[in-house]
């Protein structure tokens, strides 16, 4: 299975190219289409990516990082056996940072998420989504909201915490994917991780 770009391969590219937003962000937004529409065609996902990223084109190389980028992201998702990597700085980071990039990431995945499935409903004359789905978004919500806060604890068990949460939202992740498979396959059914 392909792997991720590095972290700070994709933060270099967002810093040549002007582009004010972190590559939790990226990561976030690209993974949030995919979860609903893994079968998304490269254009669409490469216009999307320009959109998100304030119009500004990459060129030739940072466009083949995103695209790998984007590619082992979705590899990941249909694999839905836990292999789903957050791209997040490494450990040498300040916890609250860590903190900041995990709330980013889900504020990026909350917007390719809304934005991928207003065009899956409208597709399917789908008005709600299923509650499953929905009580996993507010769960997301609430997680993109810690941007600010300060670690409940300190240490190692502030470290563990992080680490719950961020294994939290990728079991999430693959739970909505999962979840949107499954109303564009009934014949499938759910397959929720627990």
């Amino acid at each position: 299975m392909a792997s991720l770009p590095e972290h700070d391969d994709i933060a270099d590219i967002l810093i040549a190219m002007g582009v004010l937003i972190r590559p939790a962000d990226v990561h976030g937004f690209l993974t949030g289409l995919l979860a609903v529409s893994s079968h998304m065609k490269t254009e669409e996902i490469q216009t999307r990516l320009v959109e998100f990223l304030d119009g500004e084109q990459p060129d030739p190389d940072q466009r083949a990082v995103f695209d790998q980028l984007w590619q082992s992201t979705r590899s990941q998702l249909q694999a839905g056996d836990m292999q789903i990597e957050l791209l997040l700085p490494d450990d040498y980071f300040e916890i609250e940072q860590r903190i900041a990039n995990l709330a980013a990431w889900c504020q990026g995945f909350l917007q390719g998420f809304a934005l991928a499935g207003h065009d899956y409903q409208k597709v399917r004359g789908a008005k709600e989504w299923p509650e499953d789905i929905n009580e996993l978004i507010n769960d997301l919500v609430k997680i993109s909201q810690m941007g600010d806060e300060e670690p409940e604890e300190e240490g190692e068990a502030a470290e563990l915490q992080l680490f719950e949460v961020q294994e939290y939202v990728r079991i999430a992740v693959l739970n909505i994917h999962t979840e949107c498979h499954a109303a564009a396959n009934p014949s499938e059914g759910s397959k929720r991780i627990h």
